[in-house]
């Protein structure tokens, strides 16, 4: 009897559960947008047709340029309102409103490093045709929050998002200068170190670029001849022996100030964990010249890395009017196509890894704090009084100060300091010792009125006018029209350093380190139609030659050296070689360290007791020995040569730096590699042995039998490929760190590549104990343009158009980003109609 009770009931329960949570799912499907159909409004001049095709990618077609704003608008607001929203609350420091008290770091950082110049006064100060275009973008995604249901993420969040304002755009500009800017955290931990070590071992920590590797300006004319470093037999200039180089110790750092910065430094990390691109800004980038090319066009091709996460940093589309005909990707929020073409000129961008920040030593009035010297003259600091509104707790209130040179970023410390109760307050012994900081983003602020100008261009000509108002972020340009010409350019702000480095801490009272002005845009790096008939860039040196310091962290040369390399020994490329190049995993940074690697290796290693162990060792050295360079998923060489790498950056570099800031170092990738290489050309080197000292062979040995042991710890056999290990998932802001991520992540999914292949796949250098290889960073958008035939350009996008999770659209472009796959991406009216798959129209009242 009573199981004839309870069966009835368990089935009853099961299906009020089901029909809950078909419910749910119907609630949330028809709260999507609808890619179809009519909206009628005022907004609008005439008719706005939205097409969207099979990727769901929009293309706007209108009668005039405002509504075609206003089509973008609404369709950008449709598919990424709240990554829209998110990246606006950064840059205004407002993210912990409504993802609570965690975030206050970084919201102070944020309005601190915003308070000199606000996106609204960047806002006002653009052309009236700029605000026109920004007022009608605006005018579209207000329309779209009127019209369409707000994504899932503000209901589970508890708020709804205020009306988009003209200057929220100039925010997001903001946040992506940020983003792209290497010197903060470079030039932090570059202090940290020197206070520990000195400025000795801080040189060698920081590594330029690596020796005799190849410039963007000369490149092309070194592309069939590529040199390979050969291992050195020299020891360092002061270094006879090996027994000279035992470890020196480690100093303690010695100045609040470097309490101070790290403090900085912890704010900015947590700021890319949530929105940015961890140790980003690489990218590769080239163009060919009609007479190199299989189309007997100039062909342009872009790839520009930055951290994985699901929705992808870009949004797609395309906008027509009488005025305009502009396909490409958008920072979600801004208007305008930031990589991309029009019917005569494409161009792509890549990081040129600019010094654009410097901090500078203040010194306070002792009888006036509001008071700092400059110019050997005290002077007023601005103040800008503030408060923080955070969820479920009381507002905060907070002063930013302001020097002539910038914020003061030591106001940050009162709300970080772990001082325990009772202890001096660290800001009492900062008054006369306070940091702050200059950026080159203060004095250029028209980014937006270039892309702007960009999007029209006609020919290389008016690209490069366009150039001339894009300072910041700071991009290597390459570029080409339909007439064949093909061109580069740094488009920088570049500051005139004279008798200083910029990754000093400098005197800012004296008048004696100040910037000089700022390179022309004339004698910026640039070249035109080389007779090689190529260039390419891949965040590597602009020129050794070249009479100003642009940056004191190039990205290390491997993925220059494998495309210059492939277009300096090919003629008659067409798209498929473009596509090949684009996704070629060879990797190159291999090719320049194994010499070192098969010196050391080849004879077979010293025995042990334990032979099943020396059996596996042997296997090993074997199946590195035997690698091609091919890092794809299916290499198993890839596998031991990752475990040795990583064994080999910590035995270098962890001893010296100290396990506190070992893992600040190793997120500068580049420095890290870039070192690495540097110091491995030498035979002896102090860093191989801290304790002991050896030599190089002896140093690679050691560290190839730590790897070893690691990878059968981990995996308890050899057999285990690339793609076991190396694995990418698409990550939601709500999926980083709580259970919904079951629902908005992607993946994980094996692939090929790593840090320096061209197409890369990078992953965090992690504490031995916790070490991975999760891929984190890779190619944000990959394009291939036809400037001759713009219809016949590819395109595809890492995860979807759509931020919202269940549309078909938030993840279906996966599958083909991973296998090299890419889709049409047309530009002519009749092309984009014939690929229309939805059609929604914006019709006037």
């Amino acid at each position: 009897m009573l199981r004839d009770r309870i069966i009835p009931a368990i089935y009853i329960s099961l299906g009020v559960i089901i029909l809950l949570l078909l419910a749910l799912y119907a609630f949330l499907i028809f709260r999507l947008p609808s890619y179809n159909g009519t909206v009628n409004t005022s907004r609008v001049n005439a008719r706005v047709q939205i097409h969207r095709d099979s990727a769901g990618m929009p293309h706007i077609i209108a009668e005039s340029e405002r509504d075609a704003y206003i089509g973008l608008g609404y369709a950008m607001a449709q598919d990424r309102l709240f990554q829209m929203d998110l990246l606006r609350r950064a840059a205004y420091g407002r993210l912990s409103e409504v993802l609570g008290p965690d975030l206050l770091k970084t919201d102070i950082l944020f309005r601190t490093i915003t308070a000199p110049i606000p996106a609204e006064e960047i806002y006002r100060q653009m052309p009236e045709k700029v605000q026109n275009a920004l007022e009608a973008f605006s005018e579209g995604v207000n329309l779209a929050m009127e019209e369409e249901s707000y994504p899932v993420e503000f209901l589970l969040l508890g708020y709804s998002p205020e009306p988009w304002k003209p200057e929220d755009s100039m925010s997001a500009l903001y946040i992506m200068s940020w983003d792209l800017s290497p010197a903060f955290s470079q030039e932090i931990l570059h202090f940290l170190i020197q206070e520990q070590l000195g400025p000795g071992q801080a040189d060698i920590l920081f590594t330029e670029y690596p020796s005799n590797s190849p410039d963007i300006l000369t490149g092309m004319k070194n592309g069939n001849r590529i040199a390979l470093q050969q291992p050195s037999h020299e020891s360092l200039p002061e270094a006879a022996s090996k027994n000279e180089h035992k470890g020196k110790g480690i100093r303690p750092a010695k100045s609040m100030q470097a309490l101070i910065l790290k403090k900085a430094l912890d704010a900015h990390t947590l700021y890319e964990e949530l929105l940015g691109s961890p140790g980003a800004g690489a990218s590769n980038n080239w163009v060919i010249a009609p007479e190199k090319s299989a189309t007997g066009t100039a062909i342009l091709a872009n790839d520009m890395h930055l951290g994985h996460g699901i929705p992808g940093i870009w949004y797609q589309a395309h906008i027509i009017s009488p005025e305009l005909n502009v396909t490409g990707v958008l920072l979600p929020g801004v208007p305008f196509v930031i990589v991309g073409g029009n019917e005569h000129t494409a161009r792509g961008f890549t990081n040129v890894m600019l010094d654009d920040i410097d901090f500078y030593r203040e010194r306070l009035n002792p009888d006036n704090k509001d008071q700092v010297m400059y110019r050997n003259r005290y002077v007023d600091i601005r103040t800008i009084e503030t408060v923080f509104r955070i969820k479920g707790q009381d507002p905060v209130k907070h002063t930013i100060r302001i020097t002539p040179h910038g914020p003061i970023i030591t106001d940050l410390h009162p709300l970080l300091a772990s001082d325990s109760t009772g202890s001096p307050n660290a800001r009492d012994r900062l008054d006369g010792d306070a940091i702050s900081i200059r950026w080159t983003l203060y004095d250029h602020t028209d980014a937006a009125l270039g892309l702007y100008m960009a999007n029209r261009a006609r020919n290389i000509d008016d690209l490069e006018k366009a150039i001339q108002h894009f300072k910041m972020p700071a991009q290597n340009w390459v570029f080409a029209d339909s007439e064949g010409n093909i061109g580069y350019r740094a488009a920088a702000g570049i500051p005139v350093r004279r008798g200083f480095s910029g990754m000093d801490l400098l005197r800012g009272w004296d008048g004696s380190q100040e910037w000089s002005g700022y390179v022309p845009t004339a004698a910026q790096p640039s070249v035109r139609n080389p007779a090689e008939g190529w260039i390419a860039s891949a965040n590597n040196r602009h020129s050794k030659q070249y009479p100003y310091r642009i940056s004191n962290y190039y990205a290390s040369p491997d993925r220059y050296q494998r495309i210059q390399q492939l277009l300096g020994s090919t003629d008659g490329l067409d798209l498929k070689d473009h596509q090949r190049l684009q996704m070629d995993v060879f990797n190159f940074q291999a090719r320049n360290l194994m010499p070192y690697v098969r010196r050391a290796l080849s004879k077979p290693l010293d025995t042990t007791e334990d032979r099943n162990l020396d059996r596996r060792m042997e296997e090993a050295r074997n199946l590195l020995l035997d690698w091609d360079l091919q890092n794809d998923r299916s290499s198993r060489g890839a596998v031991v040569y990752h475990y040795l790498i990583l064994s080999i950056i910590h035995d270098l570099f962890a001893p010296v730096i100290g396990e506190d800031l070992f893992p600040y170092y190793v997120k500068n990738r580049y420095t890290t590699l870039n070192s690495l290489q540097e110091i491995l050309r030498s035979a002896y080197h102090p860093f191989y042995g801290a304790e002991e000292a050896m030599d190089r062979n002896e140093f690679i040995q050691r560290s190839f039998k730590r790897g070893i042991d690691k990878l059968l710890q981990d995996h308890g056999t050899l057999a285990v490929s690339w793609g076991q290990i190396h694995t990418l998932e698409y990550r939601h802001p709500f999926g980083k760190k709580s259970t919904l991520g079951f629902f908005f992540n992607r993946g994980p999914y094996p692939v090929d590549g790593t840090w320096t292949t061209v197409a890369p796949s990078g992953f965090e250098i992690l504490p031995w104990s916790e070490l991975n290889f999760k891929a984190t960073h890779g190619a944000s958008q990959r394009m291939i343009y036809n400037t001759g035939n713009p219809d016949a350009s590819v395109t595809t996008l890492p995860g979807g158009i759509s931020g919202q999770f269940l549309s078909p659209h938030y993840d279906d472009q996966i599958e083909g980003y991973l296998e090299g796959k890419y889709r049409k991406s047309p530009l002519s009216l009749d092309a984009t109609v014939q690929a229309s798959v939805y059609l929604l129209v914006l019709q006037p009242d």
